[in-house]
């Protein structure tokens, strides 16, 4: 997740800011890191040196640090039986699509990761148990204060009773599939979906939800209207541009099949916390 999240900056420094500054801010990085606790230093100065052009010489010897630490991610929680553990499969990177929140003696939050085992779709667990202020956020955003709560995409797919029905519909795999304008009106109901839209990437079909006020997720990046701007990879660009703006993304949807678009109605919650 890390090594990703400096990957997407650095591109889109490259892109919108003069080489100054980004040299200004390669210093400011240098300084924080010579501050930081050892630990913290052997996590991250990896990353930022492979990310540079002159990585093995701008920092001599520091540039080839080992991390101590271990870069990667922790790997999800293992299996602890009755089901309460990831499966493999449709994960992009280490962003989990699909998140179970309950608590590992839940017995319905068992047969929901039991449920998503046997589907063998990839999801990330979280014990609220050790997230109170996480529960208390979800139980007040959904209305609902028993585990589990699953949400797919950003979005609140109900327990694993709504789970069940969902894959007895057909509409869990056209969920994963993100094409939510097929599912069935139960599905629709659990999803709080009111109004179908096409999701397909092309120039009239993103400018019409973008002036409808949908976000559209690229690779990680949020592109949304807002006060007569369009947000585009983190910049601001006056309303004139938009039509450059959903060139760009079009093009790219064109040329990599596999490109990460997602339609969102609203802000997501970062659930990889």
């Amino acid at each position: 997740m890390l090594k990703e999240l400096i990957r997407r900056a650095r591109e889109v420094a490259e892109k919108h800011l003069p080489e100054d500054v980004r040299a200004r801010g390669r210093q400011l990085a240098d300084g924080v890191l010579e501050r930081v606790p050892e630990r913290v230093r052997a996590t991250v100065e990896p990353y930022l040196a492979e990310e540079r052009p002159d990585a093995s010489t701008e920092h001599g010897d520091r540039a080839n640090t080992p991390n101590e630490a271990g870069a990667s991610e922790p790997e999800p929680a293992p299996a602890s039986g009755g089901g309460w553990a990831p499966a493999a499969g449709n994960v992009r990177g280490d962003e989990y699509r699909v998140v179970v929140f309950g608590a590992p003696n839940d017995p319905a939050s068992q047969r929901a990761c039991a449920l998503l085992q046997e589907e063998e779709i990839e999801h990330r667990i979280v014990d609220l148990r050790l997230e109170p202020r996480t529960a208390n956020q979800l139980a007040s955003v959904t209305g609902n204060m028993q585990y589990p709560y699953i949400y797919i995409d950003g979005r609140h797919w109900g327990s694993d009773g709504d789970l069940e029905s969902l894959r007895a519909l057909g509409d869990l795999a056209k969920i994963m599939a993100r094409k939510l304008d097929t599912i069935s009106d139960e599905g629709r109901r659990v999803g709080g979906l009111h109004e179908t839209f096409d999701d397909s990437i092309t120039i009239e079909n993103v400018t019409e939800r973008l002036h409808k006020g949908h976000i559209l997720t690229v690779d990680g990046l949020d592109c949304w209207l807002e006060n007569e701007r369009v947000f585009h990879e983190g910049v601001p660009r006056p309303m004139s541009e938009l039509a450059e703006v959903v060139r760009e993304i079009v093009a790219r949807a064109d040329e990599d099949p596999d490109l990460d678009t997602q339609w969102r109605f609203e802000p997501a919650v970062d659930l990889n916390h």
